[in-house]
């Protein structure tokens, strides 16, 4: 049937030959409903059921039934006809009797891709849009809604549908899409619009902004800013003339609502036309950057005059006085003006900004940081704009000024201050320099000066303000490391540096938050660093004259050191250092009470190198304390079983704070051993000497404190803390062994460094005793009592011996000499530090000794002793080698693997260690583990299928070492029977990770190579192709091996012609 028309309400046109789908309930036709095009069901009577007024009534809803925007019934009374909101492919679930057959048309025709700017696909698209953010959608549909908006915004033309729906939707789903549809065309269609077509989309869009910015949600009227702006991005000047003027005519306008839109139009400016992103040729970038920078002076005036009209409209509304001008002195606290503003209670509520100055203070504030990312600050920043940026800065210190603005933006006092960082981190220079940096410290006394104020009046309500806060000591921390040095020690009548870091100084210890206490410490350790190189000659120790820096902060440092100790102190300081978590962990693997700890202990350190004696002397009595609490312990057993009973919390309570604070303590003294290393070794020798003994008896004394057992209140955690304490004595005494070295070598007597260093090897291995495991299995895992950090410690310890103070006496310790000769027997340890003490006892043999001639190395007693210990070590590995020419192989392979990886990963620590070490060194290792290559190619050969023998291999760093010598053998021809084996052997070490073979390993080798030229190397390393299977791999090692010993020999006979 042709199209026919129905005479109802909305006239409709069916054109019932153009056939979208058919069911057993008729047809689905294209069609127009008051000229918009519109699928239509037709339904024939004679296939009506009898409910069918019920399946198809205009007010039926249902998930499966597709809503109708009307029905007729024509003359004949023969069809009906049903106006369809959309369609889809959901006919077999029209009726729940009767399954429908369809037969779908091709997914392209659709309501969206048919719609226009019209009412009625306003309404379809909003239908789509409300059914994707309904969350009621399955996957499937909102992938299908997806597609059909995407389809629609492909559409030639679908910009101005888009316009049309953002002038007449009331949804901001709707607007948002429609400006997304819009921001396709703009940046990446722009130029296949005509001239005319591009200045309709942008007068249309931004006269849609002027009429409803004020009524349209934040994130859509920004959204259409920034659309505005981007084509001026392209436009601007030539095509787009009346931009920049249009922004500043809404900047400078007598309505807030409409400032507000000009000063985000130009922040926007700032962003995509001052610092624009990836997209604008570099010319097209440098040119806007230079026609704004042509506007600055007029932007930045403008700006300037709005903040002043506030200020002053501000100050006429209150009547108290103003902030001080920051070029005044800093008041006394009785007439200090913010100090009235505090003290007129009730009255301080009327001195924050109104509702309609707020929005328009902050952006311009906002405009301004932006700006000063990247415009010459020098040419463009007074003192007078900043005095002003600071008044606003000011509000900050009023006590009920509201640090969050009613829209859960930032409070214009934490913009200004973000303002005035931002210029500083610029380095700004400007011409008027001296009054600048007295003003910029001026107004941070002033805003020090009232929080400190505050902070000690404790009956004034105290207000969070952890915003300002925060940005108040970025500030003091900017202007610390980029200005202090510009005004120390100048005699200023404006402006005091003691001044500046008292006010300082009470903030910093006032700070209740943790975060902000540690960003208060950096700055003082930025400080410390400043009077360190500023009182250094020659870049050596600080040196202490009247003229020096440290000479005039002495008093001050002794007092800061005191403060962060006390602070530090559980004894002091309980209840706020009890709030910081000492459980999870951070990206640097510290606690958040670890962290303050490292700080706090880095600031004493660095006091104490410029007032040494001073800040030492603030230990004494805590050190003292805590330590004979600690040594103690035993005298409070009251049994022969060890057994510590704990009669209440309390008493549990104080030794725990006597042993964390210890703990600490004990960390401190460890840092302390650099200030005592270097050129006034000599002068501090006899405190050095008394502070390693004190760590020493704490040390031998953590063996007994370790069989105490507690009973009563349960005490796990105080067994924890004791097992730290016992860590850090370790690590401590670790961190002494530099000093230990230099007395060792040094020009005294020997033997009180003898008796020391025997100390120290037998309070390490002590930790590696059975006692101590069997403590640890019963007191619980490695991790909840510290005892891992026991073990690391004590590894770390035995390995500075070795390493470190390379002392010959060493091997005349009997407790070293017990252990070197046990250390493989050891089954109770963890696998990971078994190993690890293996590697350092083990390798004490082949450390080249301090201050010893060949003669007095016994590099034959050692070797002897390495190869005993290591064939003892290795025993079952060389049974299991000449096992395996038996029948079947299997059961050994198996059973042997274990001690196969064991022993590899042994013989490569050894092989690792003398990497550094002397010719001697090396030469004694080799003979040791030159007997291993035969056995291990052996091995690698019968394993070379077992990924875990393989990659273990590769994991541990044997690889490359062990690829290296094998290489050498082929090359050198010395194993020609076992030719087949070491390809073997190399292709089972190279099979983990061909990458690192093919792109590091090889060309190292190659580089390592003596006796060819670079362009052989190249030669080389070019017929080396990357096949990673095993005949073609093996093919390409014997090639290379071959080649390299030709082109050896070459070289040799051409040497030796020339010579002739």
């Amino acid at each position: 049937m042709a199209a026919q028309h129905l005479d109802m309400q909305h006239q409709l046109v069916v054109d019932e030959e153009q056939v979208i789908a058919r069911s057993w309930t008729g047809a689905i036709c294209r069609g127009t409903w008051g000229r918009n095009p519109v699928p239509v069901r037709i339904i024939s009577m004679t296939d009506i059921r009898d409910n069918f007024l019920n399946h198809f009534s205009p007010a039926f809803v249902h998930e499966n039934v597709l809503r109708v925007y009307w029905h007729a019934i024509c003359p004949q009374n023969i069809h009906r006809y049903f106006v369809l909101e959309r369609f889809d492919f959901t006919l077999s679930q029209y009726c729940s009797q009767v399954p429908e057959s369809v037969e779908v048309i091709p997914r392209d025709i659709d309501a969206l891709r048919q719609m226009d700017g019209s009412s009625s696909s306003l309404a379809t698209l909003e239908l789509y849009v409300n059914e994707l953010f309904s969350g009621n959608a399955n996957k499937e549909q909102i992938e299908k809604i997806h597609q059909a908006l995407d389809n629609f915004s492909r559409q030639k033309g679908a910009w101005k549908d888009a316009l049309y729906f953002l002038s007449q939707t009331t949804n901001p789903q709707t607007a948002m899409y429609s400006l997304t549809v819009l921001e396709g065309v703009i940046t990446k269609g722009w130029t296949g619009l005509s001239n005319g077509e591009q200045v309709e989309l942008r007068t249309t869009l931004y006269h849609w902004l002027l009429e409803k910015h004020q009524f349209a949600p934040y994130f859509i009227r920004n959204k259409a800013v920034q659309l505005v702006v981007h084509i001026a991005r392209s436009d601007w000047p030539q095509k787009y003339p009346d931009f920049f003027s249009d922004v500043l005519m809404q900047v400078s306008s007598s309505s807030s609502s409409s400032t507000i839109l000009g000063l985000l139009f130009l922040q926007t400016t700032s962003e995509e036309l001052g610092t624009p992103r990836d997209g604008l040729l570099s010319s097209r970038k440098a040119e806007l950057k230079q026609r704004l920078l042509q506007l600055i002076p007029q932007i930045l005036a403008i700006l300037t005059g709005l903040l002043q009209s506030i200020w002053e409209k501000r100050a006429h509304s209150i009547t108290s006085t103003p902030p001080p001008s920051p070029t005044n002195p800093l008041p006394p606290e009785s007439s200090s003006p913010h100090h009235q503003n505090l003290s007129t209670g009730n009255n301080s509520c009327s001195q924050s900004l109104n509702s309609e100055a707020e929005p328009v203070a902050r952006l311009v504030l906002q405009c301004l940081t932006h700006f000063f990312t990247w415009i010459p600050l020098s040419s463009h920043v007074t003192p007078q704009l900043m005095e002003l940026i600071f008044r606003f800065v000011g509000m900050g210190t009023e006590e009920l000024q509201p640090m969050m603005s009613t829209s859960n933006e930032l409070s214009v006092p934490v913009v200004a201050l973000g303002t005035v960082n931002e210029i500083l981190y610029k380095n700004c220079v400007p011409a008027e320099f001296e009054n600048f940096v007295v003003l910029l410290f001026n107004n941070c006394c002033i805003i020090l000066h009232h929080f400190v104020n505050n902070l000690n009046k404790v009956h004034l309500p105290q207000q969070p303000r952890p915003q300002f806060l925060e940005k108040l000591v970025e500030l003091v921390h900017l202007l610390v490391s980029n200005h202090l040095r510009r005004l120390e020690g100048r005699l200023l009548p404006q402006f005091s540096v003691p001044q500046f870091l008292s006010l300082f100084f009470s903030f910093t210890f006032e700070q209740a938050d943790w975060g902000r206490y540690a960003s208060c410490l950096d700055t003082w350790q930025v400080f410390l660093n400043y009077v360190k190189q500023s009182s250094n000659i020659n870049g050596s120790q600080p040196v202490f004259n009247g003229d020096s820096l440290a000479s005039r902060y002495q008093d001050s440092l002794v007092t800061l050191s005191e403060h962060v100790l006390r602070k530090t102190l559980f004894a002091s300081n309980i209840t706020q250092l009890e709030e910081l978590d000492d459980e999870a962990i951070d990206g640097n693997m510290e606690t958040e009470r670890q962290k303050i700890q490292h700080q706090s202990i880095e600031i004493f350190v660095t006091a104490g190198e410029l007032v040494r004696n001073q800040t030492l002397s603030l230990l004494n009595e805590p050190f003292q304390r805590c330590t004979s609490a600690y040594l103690s312990l035993t005298s409070l057993s009251t049994t022969n079983n060890n057994i510590v009973r704990i009669e209440s919390k309390d008493q549990l309570k104080e030794m725990l704070v006597l042993f964390k604070d210890l703990a600490m303590l004990i960390q401190l003294v460890g840092r302390l051993s650099e200030l005592h290393t270097g050129p006034d070794y000599c002068t501090h020798f006899e405190v050095g000497k008394s502070l390693v003994q004190k760590l020493v008896d704490l040390a031998s004394y953590g063996s007994v404190v370790s069989n105490l057992n507690f009973v009563g209140i349960p005490a796990d955690e105080l067994k924890s803390t004791l097992s730290l304490v016992h860590a850090h004595v370790l690590s401590s005494l670790q961190a002494w062994c530099h000093w230990i070295s230099m007395w060792a070598h040094g020009d005294g007597p020997k033997e009180p460094v003898n008796s020391l260093v025997s100390a120290l090897v037998a309070s390490a291995i002590d930790v590696f005793s059975p006692s101590w495991c069997n403590m640890r299995a019963t007191a619980g895992s490695v991790k909840e009592n510290n005892r891992e950090k026991v073990y690391q410690a004590g590894l770390q310890l035995l390995s500075s011996v070795v390493n470190v103070i390379r002392t010959a006496d060493l091997w005349t310790c009997p407790s070293w000499m017990e252990v070197f000769h046990s250390v493989y027997e050891i089954s109770y340890l963890p696998p990971a530090i078994h190993r690890e003490l293996m590697r350092c006892v083990l390798g004490s043999a082949i450390v080249t000794w301090r201050n010893c001639n060949t003669e007095e190395q016994h590099w034959e007693e050692r070797q002897s002793r390495l190869q005993l210990t290591l064939d003892r070590a290795t025993q079952a590995t060389r049974i299991l080698v000449q096992e395996l020419g038996r029948e079947p192989l299997t059961p050994f392979l198996v059973q042997g693997k274990s001690v196969v990886i064991s022993t590899l990963a042994l013989l490569t620590d050894l092989a690792g260690l003398v990497r550094d070490e002397t010719t001697a060194s090396k030469a004694a290792l080799f003979s040791v583990l030159g007997p291993w290559i035969e056995p291990t190619l052996i091995l690698l050969s019968y394993y070379i299928h077992d990924s875990e023998v393989t990659e273990s291999v590769f994991r541990d760093g044997i690889a490359s070492q062990f690829i290296s010598t094998l290489l050498n053998v082929l090359t050198n021809g010395s194993h020609e029977l076992l030719r087949e084996e070491i390809g073997l052997a190399i292709y089972a070490m190279a099979s983990p990770d061909f990458e690192a073979f093919f792109q590091q390993l090889l060309p190292d080798y190659l580089l390592s190579c003596q006796g060819i030229e670079d362009y052989q190397r190249i030669a080389l390393k070019s017929s080396f192709t990357n096949d990673t299977d095993l005949p073609s791999f093996t093919q390409n090692v014997h090639r290379l091996t071959n080649d390299l010993r030709c082109f050896r020999s070459t070289n040799i006979s051409s040497a030796s012609l020339y010579q002739c």
